[in-house]
């Protein structure tokens, strides 16, 4: 053999260790292929029932053997103090490679203990491995089944544990391996890994959840059996799943009356693949509306029709006619349906605005013509039906459902009151056109619409007046984040945007129809986000809206900013010594707490005080602080800590559309929070016999006293 082919053969040894593991299989497998295609001989097929690692190692034995016997002792030196560990280990008897796993690498580790030849060296191997997911991994590779159940015992998780038994090769023993585990998910792992259905059925009697019975015996391939097991389940939504799983529309049919409520026979009927069979099954059903729901999904009109007769109500009737394929039949039958209401559900539904205009002067209620017109695609037979309708803000609800802005601004006349013409112009598509046509109307209402485009627009703010900005900063730390709620109720709310910049805006059920909620992004100590809250504030206020009694003013607090559950119990402990307070002072001077406020931000002190939270283990705490506060409509919640949202909220302050109060009421609870946070530091340094300072000894005292003045 030339230097050359030995050098091309230790640098391909070598590349199968140096692999980044995503590339691992097909790479290393091509580099083994390629030193037997070097020394000339066929390389194995890949075995199936090996391991990669072993595959590695035993070829790497082979090859080694294989090229050691063709070199004379100068090349032999030179070819073994070039090749990776892995190789040379590869031809060492099981005892010399047991010691050397002290000193191996973890990828050194797993290719040594694969090429293990029997169980006594594996299981000696478990001694020296480093960590516990090295010994799962050891066991799992052994041969003897019963031995493995055996060592389950010594590993400290189920995670591991699962490794193991999934590893092993009888099934009988999988089965008897289950009784070492407790989650139930896991031992569904298990019976998942099992081919032999009479297997699986037996393994299923060492599950108690009744879902995850229902969720294996749906696998199932054999319907038979399936239906064996029904009996074993008790609930209806899991017995209808199992039904649904089966393979037979025949067979599902005979299983209806397994189940009771409609809702559940209607889901089975729908699982059905033959028409006829669904058609058959719908007498099985006694609510009409789970009829209708059958016979809306059918094919053929006619089958509909002839079906219509088992429907009395004239509401499921009318949803039925409407998913007719043949809009010809749709009118054919609306004299069937005496409800106008119906009828225009039916109407709308028609493909042709045609038809839909050859209906429209049937209808005697302007709102169920306004529908109707509204569903047309054309803008053209929308403008020619307008006459059709009287009310000025209906009118104003179909000019601003043309799409094309140009017959927008040309209708835009037959429009007289300010309010419909505002709603007509933001619906213009073109913002220009938009800003222009606001700036001929002279009012505050307009020049607060200007400024919200402007702001959608990303356009530089418009000054507001001096004197009205009293603050330029919470004065708190850059790091927390900072959220509100600005509630407010007004004629003209739903001219508002579903985005402010990036506040967003949306209906709120605490406040009456005419209330809207916008929500601030995540902000900051910075003069961009302080400059909004003013901004926001005025232009709800030029555009009529007001913070009334059913307003809140929310305030939320990043609960990252609090780093240990020591923080959150001194927070707690604030909230519950000074809750009184907190209530006085976080409105505006001189004004009362809002009505319902007992409702949507109870006081919570009591609760905290009965509950001892201060006594609750550090893990626990926050959970049980949770259960403790019971819903969200509390004055502080913690509801949202440690979930999407993660943040504190305050909800007890009134809503105002005053900037400055609501940067006052940031300030006060931000202030609570980082104290909060101050405190909970100290109060661990005293646990763990740490110094404090002076300063942080005045910060306990004051807190303490505070506690004093409670009791």
């Amino acid at each position: 053999m030339d230097k050359k082919q030995l050098d091309k053969i230790i640098e391909c040894f070598n590349k199968i260790i140096e692999v980044e593991k995503d590339e691992i299989y097909l790479y290393r497998i091509e580099k083994i292929e390629e030193i037997y295609s070097i020394i000339g001989k066929v390389p194995p097929v890949d075995a199936k029932d090996k391991s990669l690692e072993k595959f590695i190692m035993d070829c790497s034995k082979e090859l080694v053997i294989e090229i050691k016997g063709k070199l004379n002792t100068d090349e032999e030196k030179y070819f073994l103090e070039r090749l990776p560990e892995f190789a040379k280990i590869s031809i060492l008897d099981d005892t010399e490679k047991i010691k050397l796993l002290d000193k191996a690498s973890p990828n050194d580790s797993f290719l040594i203990i694969e090429s293990l030849e029997n169980d006594a060296k594996k299981e000696e191997a478990i001694e020296k491995v480093k960590s516990e997911e090295e010994k799962s991994y050891v066991i799992s590779i052994m041969k003897n089944d019963d031995r493995k159940i055996e060592l389950l015992d010594t590993l400290k998780t189920e995670e591991l544990k699962i490794d193991v038994i999934l590893s092993m090769q009888d099934d009988d023993k999988k089965i008897k391996a289950m009784d070492k585990l407790e989650s139930e998910l896991y031992k569904s792992y298990v019976i998942l890994s099992i081919k032999d259905e009479e297997k699986i059925i037996k393994a299923l009697a060492k599950i108690e959840d009744e879902l995850v019975r229902t969720k294996i015996i749906s696998l199932l391939e054999n319907d038979e059996k399936k239906i064996n097991l029904l009996d074993k389940i008790e609930i209806e939504w899991n017995k209808t799943t199992i039904i649904e799983s089966l393979k037979d529309d025949k067979i599902k049919l005979s299983q209806l009356d397994k189940v009771n409520d409609d809702i559940y026979r209607l889901k089975i009927i729908l699982s059905l693949k033959n028409e006829e069979n669904k058609i058959l099954a719908i007498d099985k059903l006694e609510d009409e509306e789970c009829k209708a729901s059958v016979i809306s999904k059918l094919k053929d009109d006619n089958i509909k029709i002839e079906l219509l007769k088992k429907i009395q109500d004239e509401s499921v009737k009318a949803g039925i006619i409407s998913s007719f394929n043949s809009d010809d039949k749709k009118i054919e039958l609306l004299n069937e349906i005496k409800d106008e209401y119906w009828k225009i559900y039916i109407i709308t539904s028609l493909k042709k605005d045609e038809d839909k205009v050859k209906t429209l002067f049937d209808i005697k209620e302007e709102i169920n013509r306004k529908t109707i017109i509204l569903s047309l695609k054309s803008d053209d037979k929308k403008i020619k039906m307008l006459p059709e309708i009287k009310k000025e803000e209906d009118k104003a609800e179909v000019i601003s459902s043309l799409e094309d802005d140009s017959k927008k601004i040309k209708e835009l006349g037959k429009i007289l009151e300010k309010v419909n013409k505002i709603e007509v112009i933001l619906s213009i598509n073109d913002e220009t056109r938009k800003l222009n046509l606001l700036e001929e109307m002279d009012s505050d209402i307009c020049e607060a619409y200007k400024q919200l485009i402007e702001l959608n627009l990303g356009f530089e703010d418009l000054e507001l007046q001096k004197e009205r900005k009293k603050y330029d900063s919470f004065n708190l730390p850059k790091e927390m984040s900072i959220g509100i709620e600005i509630e407010s109720e007004g004629t003209y709310k739903n001219i508002l945007p579903n985005f402010i910049g990036k506040w967003q805006v949306k209906d709120d059920i605490s406040l009456d129809e005419d209330g809207k909620e916008c929500t601030s992004p995540i902000m900051h100590d910075e003069y961009k986000d302080i400059y909004e809250i003013y901004k926001i504030t005025e232009i709800l206020k030029k555009i009529g809206m007001h913070a009334t009694q059913r307003c809140g003013g929310h305030v939320h607090i990043g609960a990252d900013y609090i780093k240990t559950e020591e923080g959150f119990k001194e927070l707690l402990e604030l909230w519950g010594n000074a809750e009184e307070v907190y209530y006085l002072i976080s409105n505006k001077q001189g004004e009362l707490p809002r009505k319902g406020i007992e409702r949507y931000a109870a006081p919570i002190s009591t609760k905290i005080q009965k509950a001892k939270l201060d006594k609750k283990k550090k893990d626990v705490f926050l959970e049980d602080a949770k259960r403790m506060q019971h819903d969200r409509y509390s004055a502080i919640n913690l509801m949202n800590v440690n979930n999407e949202k993660n943040t504190i909220e305050f909800r007890l302050s009134n809503g105002t559309l005053d900037g400055n109060t609501w940067i006052e009421n940031i300030r006060l609870y931000g202030r609570t929070v980082q104290i909060a946070q101050e405190l909970g530091q100290i109060k661990e340094k005293i646990d763990k016999g740490i110094p404090i300072n002076e300063e942080e000894k005045r910060k306990y005292a004051l807190k303490e006293m505070l506690k004093d003045e409670r009791r």
